[in-house]
């Protein structure tokens, strides 16, 4: 058998989920060990490192989320969460290591979940592993605050139940952070109840969409926002005076680009757009909307993602006159909406068939408001042959512009078209377009939009 002169890898080396297998999670539970003997010991065992060498170690680690070396105490929050899943029952092998018979440590926190029969961590937990039982109300401080793992939703707190401490509440890693973590592809990682959307993907270009020249100018200016916001808000000051994020309204009737355009923006800067399902996020019951809302912006900030809201009148649209109590929660759905949008630190992109539909409050709110007009004459004409396949040969050009003419239709409505007349063209065998063929695939699509004179 061969040898190797293979050496491991240094940890200069190791990807994060191997920084933390690897040294992350052992000194952890080096760290748990030694706190639960400092405590109940009594000095009759010794421990090889103290907490207080354990934790120097763990500091010493530093262990990386999106670029920014984790704190002390964010690395003991990144560790305790993530041991259930990458070192299951750890917590409960510790303890038994040194309590065989047993014992009820309510110290240590956690609680059961409803189908993983170890421990779950608490707060509580973290505060123990942070300062065993001396200076909890100091290590809960260090824990909550400017927690970086916590302001980005990395890990999320449940409240406590009421009339319990703020140490009893549950802590549990995002699951989008977690698979991702564990290189799940991206597509599993969108859990449709708690993030109802569809990551809106397309193999066209910027050549493919054709625009009036003043839309395609202010498309542009929200391509360099998308580019250069960070550097806008960061050096050049501008964070003092405009919010993080941006918000655009995309105004036109159906089929004229405007979701296109959102998905190009994400091809062209690298940052998944994702339309929301209004479906799953409206609903009748009084409150339930503004929480599908709350945990829709939670998953989607600091992520760099696009949310695209089409058909957004159903939840963006006009405030009512109260005239019943009905009225009123649907008035406070929108203005809980004003106040999401304006901290969510990313792009926001709106879509409504008819700008007079979305509330004056939400108009005066938006950063840009583009129109997407029907396209002109010669724009139809421009899209008929950008989308017409090589194999069909037009036989009269000039027939085929005095039907677009005749026919204000949008690009949605030429690409159904063409793909009518190519369908027919395979089965047939015929493939010379003529004025004929043509005007009977746009009878076909206007029939189908009742638009038919």
């Amino acid at each position: 058998m061969p040898t190797t002169n293979m050496q491991p890898l240094s940890d200069d080396l190791l990807t994060p989920l191997q920084l933390i297998t690897r040294h992350g999670i052992p000194l952890l539970q080096q760290l748990l060990r030694a706190r639960l003997l400092q405590v109940y010991s009594d000095g009759k065992t010794s421990v090889t490192e103290t907490p207080e060498q354990l934790l120097n170690q763990l500091e010493a680690l530093d262990l990386p989320y999106l670029g920014r070396a984790l704190t002390l105490p964010e690395t003991i929050c990144w560790l305790t969460v993530l041991t259930p899943h990458l070192a299951p029952f750890l917590f409960e092998k510790t303890v038994q290591e040194i309590f065989q018979n047993g014992a009820d440590i309510p110290e240590i926190g956690g609680y059961k979940g409803q189908q993983y029969r170890g421990m779950l961590p608490t707060l509580q937990t973290i505060i123990f592993l942070l300062s065993g039982t001396r200076k909890t109300n100091t290590a809960l401080e260090q824990i909550l605050e400017n927690n970086f793992l916590l302001q980005t939703h990395v890990l999320v707190p449940e409240a406590p139940q009421p009339g319990e401490p703020i140490s009893s509440a549950k802590i549990y890693v995002d699951e989008n952070v977690l698979q991702n973590l564990l290189n799940v592809q991206q597509a599993a990682m969108i859990n449709e109840q708690m993030f109802p959307a569809q990551q809106l993907k397309t193999g066209l270009h910027w050549d493919d969409l054709v625009l009036h020249e003043h839309t395609r100018e202010q498309l542009n200016y929200l391509f360099l926002w998308l580019q250069h916001h960070s550097t806008l808000q960061e050096d050049w000051g501008f964070s003092k005076y405009h919010k993080q994020g941006f918000k655009a309204l995309f105004h036109g009737h159906s089929g004229t680009g405007k979701t296109l355009a959102a998905t190009l923006l994400g091809n062209a800067t690298g940052m998944p757009v994702y339309r929301i399902d209004l479906s799953a996020i409206v609903s009748k019951y009084i409150g339930e909307t503004e929480k599908n809302l709350s945990r829709l912006f939670q998953k989607a900030e600091y992520r760099n993602w696009i949310l695209f809201f089409d058909e957004a009148d159903a939840l963006f649209g006009k405030r009512t006159q109260v005239q019943q109590s009905h009225d009123r929660y649907a008035n406070q759905e929108v203005a809980f909406l004003l106040q999401r949008l304006e901290t969510y630190p990313g792009l926001v992109i709106l879509a409504s068939n008819i700008k007079s539909n979305i509330d004056e409050a939400f108009l005066r709110r938006f950063d840009l408001v583009i129109h997407f007009p029907k396209p002109t004459l010669e724009e139809r004409i421009t899209l008929f042959y950008k989308h017409l396949p090589k194999q069909l040969v037009v036989k009269d050009a000039k027939a085929i512009e005095q039907l677009l003419q005749q026919h204000e239709i949008s690009g949605a409505n030429i690409l159904n078209i063409m793909q009518y007349l190519s369908l027919s063209a395979i089965h047939n065998g015929h493939k010379i377009l003529d004025g004929n063929m043509l005007l009977q695939a746009i009878r076909l699509e206007l029939t189908k939009e009742d638009k038919l004179g």
